[in-house]
């Protein structure tokens, strides 16, 4: 996950979020020290990159193993998934840039943009 919003022309950034969660299982040897502490850290990254997102995308990836190329369809099948739940905050933010546009186009055009009454 990697998203800047200086300088980019996004106008909605979606991350998707695939880092595990560090194993609650009692450490054996360095091998897993090491595994451990690459997990935390990645998640650290994550969680300062899930900053600049607008939506997070989180496939339940708890099933899964990293280093089992098989699993790769259940994957795609818990992107899907995970995707398809956050088209809500995906619409609303959609939804929300456009009203953004449109108010900078009708301010552009020389228009005061309606403000909605509340109801």
């Amino acid at each position: 996950m990697h998203s800047h919003r200086v300088g980019t022309i996004a106008d909605v950034i979606i991350a998707s979020d695939i880092s595990a969660k560090p194993a609650l299982r009692r450490i054996q040897d360095t091998i897993d020290v090491l595994l451990q502490t690459f997990t935390i850290m990645g998640n650290a990254i994550a969680n300062q990159e899930r900053l600049d997102a607008d939506v997070v995308v989180k496939p339940d990836i708890t099933q899964l193993n990293s280093t089992d190329f098989e699993s790769r369809h259940l994957a795609i099948l818990e992107g899907e998934r995970a995707g398809l739940a956050a088209m809500p905050i995906l619409r609303q933010k959609l939804a929300e840039r456009e009203a953004r546009l449109r108010a900078a186009a009708l301010l552009r055009a020389g228009v005061t943009p309606a403000v909605p009454s509340a109801h």
